[in-house]
């Protein structure tokens, strides 16, 4: 019995850590050809930060397919004739759908954004009036483009977040307020003018300043993830609405800074703070979004990026890391490439049936092709784990403590426990006997003598010890 358990918690191991770590693939060698390739994006779908990139300042003035990018693999592998790059440095979920979606308005800052990508002066009214006409172009061919698309990948998110919320920020904090501008070429001007992101952090002096910036950052960022989910609900509605057939990717966000710790002598990774805000947007698209079902999720939580310093230098100064944010957030060559694979290895094969046989899970968000399929249907067919939903696996959801009990109990052939547990908040939990068993075990600990803290998610450090202390 202690080997057969040795066994399969080295198995259950080996599935869980495919939860954090994603294993890169070779690429299917027979997929399927698409004659016409379509990119939306933001600056990473544009391949800015790679050497091949045409220009220093972040822009692309023409659909440059930049050798190397990711966009560029893609094409390759998938043979296409017609290539179509119509990624933006900076945009949003709403700039996106403002330029595919003829019935979008955007917001008040879309024309802003999209003309400092194209490098369009928009500070006078001359500038303005030429900046209306070119994005009126600029438009039109995206449009074009995505009724032409036989493929489209559309990469964004980073911007509706955290970029939104210190823009939102900085204009709520300047003494000439864009609002109360004379003209709109004067509040552009205005917009342009906003403090960079390190001056307003080196101007924060006190904790009481820290805390109240911190407070009013989360809220514009809410407000800019609340924004995000509504554009692209529209934005997937809008692609439909005109081209029924295309196979569209959607291309989760990555946490550039995991690897980003406080000091260069702490190991502290506050880095991995940013998930929280990429996870809610990456569990939107694949769970959440009314229009998941038109179209592929392509999970690449693992791409190279350009390193990063530590957030606070020898003389806590935090201008170092500031200067590095906008080419260290860009993957790599090497990034590019994995991103590539990602997304190659969700794309239909071409001895695919165009009616393809049930994945075999009752999940809307797992199906046959996706990375981690393979250990979904393991733990769901050996009764180890079941969904969130009758529907819905959530397969980017976090694992709570009680979860992670519950899977080993299942392993275990769930014992009965011989007594019950001390912990006050497990008594009438739906998981007490599995955590009641693990604990008698010796499998888990309470976070104090009484409490166990079930809801909570499992942290990897937690998870291995308990792996790690096989039943008695």
């Amino acid at each position: 019995m202690h080997k057969k358990a040795t066994r399969l918690l080295t198995l259950v191991l080996a599935v869980m850590m495919l939860c954090s770590l994603l294993t890169v693939f070779g690429a299917a060698a027979n997929v399927k050809h698409y004659d016409t390739y379509t990119i939306l994006g933001d600056s990473i779908a544009a391949g800015y930060g790679l050497p091949s990139y045409p220009v220093p300042e972040p822009a692309i003035l023409d659909g440059t397919r930049v050798a190397g990018s990711y966009a560029d693999l893609v094409g390759k592998a998938v043979g296409c004739n017609n290539y179509y790059n119509m990624a933006h440095c900076g945009n949003r979920a709403v700039d996106i759908n403002w330029l595919v979606n003829p019935e979008a308005t955007g917001d008040d800052l879309t024309i802003y954004y999209l003309a400092s990508a194209l490098s369009l002066d928009v500070t006078t009214e001359e500038g303005l009036a030429n900046a209306a006409a070119v994005l009126a172009q600029e438009r039109a061919k995206t449009q074009e483009a995505v009724k032409k698309a036989d493929l489209i990948t559309i990469n964004c998110g980073s911007n509706d977040s955290l970029t939104y919320a210190f823009t939102v920020y900085g204009i709520a904090h300047m003494n000439d307020d864009p609002a109360e501008a004379a003209s709109e070429a004067e509040r552009m001007e205005r917009i342009g003018k906003i403090p960079l992101i390190g001056t307003t952090l080196q101007g924060l002096s006190t904790m009481a300043q820290t805390l109240k910036f911190v407070a009013e950052l989360k809220t514009y960022m809410d407000m800019g993830q609340a924004e995000f989910k509504e554009n692209w609900d529209e934005l997937i509605a809008a692609i439909r609405k005109v081209n029924p057939d295309c196979t569209i990717v959607a291309v989760a966000m990555y946490n550039p800074f995991q690897t980003v710790t406080l000091t260069k002598n702490t190991t502290l990774p506050v880095g991995q703070l940013a998930w929280l805000s990429i996870q809610n947007l990456n569990n939107y698209m694949a769970s959440e979004s009314a229009m998941k079902d038109e179209y592929i999720m392509a999970y690449c939580p693992n791409p190279e990026v350009h390193e990063f310093p530590p957030l606070l230098d020898d003389s806590m100064s935090i201008s170092p890391f500031i200067e590095s944010l906008r080419h260290g957030t860009h993957p790599t060559a090497n990034g590019h490439a994995y991103m590539a694979e990602q997304i190659i290895k969700v794309l239909p094969t071409e001895d695919a049936q165009p009616d393809p046989a049930p994945s075999g899970l009752p999940f809307k968000d797992v199906q046959s092709g996706q990375w981690f399929y393979d250990a979904v249907k393991y733990c769901y067919d050996n009764g180890l784990m079941d969904g969130m939903t009758d529907e819905t696996f959530e397969p980017l959801g976090s694992t709570t403590r009680a979860q992670f009990a519950t899977v080993l109990w299942r392993l275990a052939e769930k014992p009965a426990p011989k007594s019950a547990n001390p912990f006050s908040d497990c008594q009438s939990h739906w998981a007490k006997d599995a955590i009641s068993w693990a604990y008698e075990n010796k499998i888990v600990d309470g976070m104090t003598e009484t409490t166990f803290a079930p809801n909570d998610n499992v942290t990897r450090e937690q998870m291995v010890a308990m792996l790690y202390r096989p039943p008695l």
